[in-house]
């Protein structure tokens, strides 16, 4: 759906890698292709909030008799709890690109008009990254030597 959605815009630029970009903004986009796709992330969203409280209740019996598990089964319990994890991160993103705005970033999709037809690439990149560098680099370092280059042509 998202494919199709990008594939209908007029405002769309091509990437330096061949691949056609759209600038999106998750609450002012209009028309009922989009809709859906909000409708079916919102799905995905419950469903997946639905599996995961499924699962945590699941554990709670099999942790409590732990002393009752072989090596194999812990790690095996251990490797499904990565993954439900791995699940909840990925749908929290997904969750953000499609559901949520922040003002302060830029959102975009990004699709392979050669690819396959449900290759669709969503991002999203802070507008103002003095913050997060300050916070994040400048303050966990002593020094730090910046270089900026200039290619005029």
């Amino acid at each position: 759906m998202l494919y199709a959605y990008i594939q209908q815009n007029q405002q769309l630029t091509t990437t330096d890698v061949g691949r056609v970009r759209y600038r999106y903004f998750s609450f002012k986009e209009q028309g009922a292709l989009w809709q859906a796709i909000l409708e079916c992330m919102m799905r995905i969203h419950s469903n997946v909030k639905k599996v995961i409280s499924s699962f945590k209740e699941l554990l709670v019996p099999i942790k409590e008799g732990n002393e009752k598990l072989t090596y194999t089964d812990a790690s095996f319990l251990s490797e499904l709890e990565k993954w439900v994890t791995l699940l909840n991160e990925e749908e929290d993103k997904l969750y953000q690109l499609l559901l949520e705005y922040d003002p302060d970033a830029v959102y975009w999709a990004e699709i392979e008009p050669r690819g396959a037809r449900n290759a669709t690439y969503l991002y999203s990149k802070p507008l103002d990254v003095s913050q997060l560098l300050a916070d994040g680099f400048f303050a966990k370092k002593k020094k730090c030597h910046l270089n900026i280059c200039y290619i005029s042509g």
